[in-house]
């Protein structure tokens, strides 16, 4: 549900800066919906999971044997999961990633030159990172004076189990 609430203030923000950098109304964003943006967005929703595994690959114990990839049917939602725990650090890049390459690096590029197709396609990807921007806080929220923290992909739901020692 915050993601859902967090759409409406980020869209807002986009068309605005947007419209600032364009020289122009947000009212005058111009995009006409094209089938290939639905399909692009599909396959970097794809992209998006495999940047999960790509880089909780390079700081697991057993790299990308411990990865996992699947899909929630009864949701239509895709996750990658590692098998293996992770420390904070590169548990959180790992979040965080997908937000980085394809949400707000294009949405940065789509406002700078002023193309209203990358803008959108950057918006929507901003937008599929919610749920890692809400796991990703969680985490940062977590205090422990243990000298030891690994976080593991929760088995059956969406998010994370954080283990102190």
């Amino acid at each position: 549900m915050a993601v859902l609430l967090a759409a409406v203030p980020l869209t807002m923000l986009t068309f605005a800066l947007y419209a600032a950098v364009a020289g122009g109304s947000p009212n005058r964003f111009e995009f006409t919906f094209d089938p290939l943006v639905l399909v692009a967005v599909i396959a970097l929703i794809v992209v998006h999971e495999l940047i999960h595994g790509f880089t909780w690959g390079l700081f697991s114990k057993n790299h990308y044997r411990d990865i996992e990839f699947g899909v929630i049917w009864k949701c239509l939602m895709p996750y990658c999961t590692c098998t293996a725990p992770l420390k904070k650090g590169p548990y959180i890049l790992g979040g965080l990633m997908p937000l980085m390459v394809l949400g707000l690096i294009p949405l940065a590029y789509g406002i700078v030159t002023s193309t209203p197709g990358v803008t959108v396609v950057g918006m929507l990807m901003t937008l599929c990172a919610g749920g890692d921007v809400l796991i990703v806080i969680k985490l940062l929220r977590f205090r422990t004076t243990a000298s030891d923290v690994v976080i593991y992909d929760h088995p059956t739901c969406g998010g994370s189990v954080v283990f102190t020692r």
